[in-house]
């Protein structure tokens, strides 16, 4: 139970008595339907963990050239008692992984008015839709001088 954003009570047997849930019956789907499929091109979220490497005895996974691009954010907001943002950060990550034959060069472009904190890239000045980190890291490989 909750009062004024206030839990007054987390109690699961007295919370049964407040919900009410009643069956659903839902009769399966005609087999005549014409249901949208699985888009085939489509691959699973998880294929991004497989070994880069490949296995030899699977030829048709190392045939295929594949790139993932993962975005990860993590925001964090505090708030105070009258709902105002005290303090808040984004936290995020750019993971690419590529299963393509050989070893081609890849580029990911970023925003154009990047700027990392303290450092002015460019000559610009962080105006207007500017985008700023405060930090950034970068892997071994990464060419430095073309960022």
């Amino acid at each position: 139970m909750v009062d004024f954003g206030h839990a007054q009570t987390t109690n699961t047997e007295h919370l049964k008595s407040c919900i009410h849930n009643e069956a659903v019956v839902i009769e399966a789907p005609k087999a005549g339907l014409n249901l949208p499929q699985w888009n085939p091109r489509t691959v699973p979220s998880n294929a991004v963990h497989r070994p880069v490497g490949g296995m030899q005895n699977d030829s048709n996974r190392n045939k295929k050239n594949e790139i993932f691009v993962d975005i990860l954010e993590r925001i964090t907001v505090l708030m105070n008692a009258s709902g105002l943002i005290v303090n808040s950060a984004i936290d995020g990550s750019i993971q690419m992984k590529s299963y393509l034959m050989g070893n081609p060069e890849l580029k990911l472009a970023l925003n154009e008015d990047i700027q990392i904190k303290g450092q002015t890239l460019g000559g610009m000045s962080g105006g207007y839709g500017a985008v700023v980190l405060d930090d950034c890291n970068f892997h071994e490989c990464v060419d430095l001088a073309d960022f």
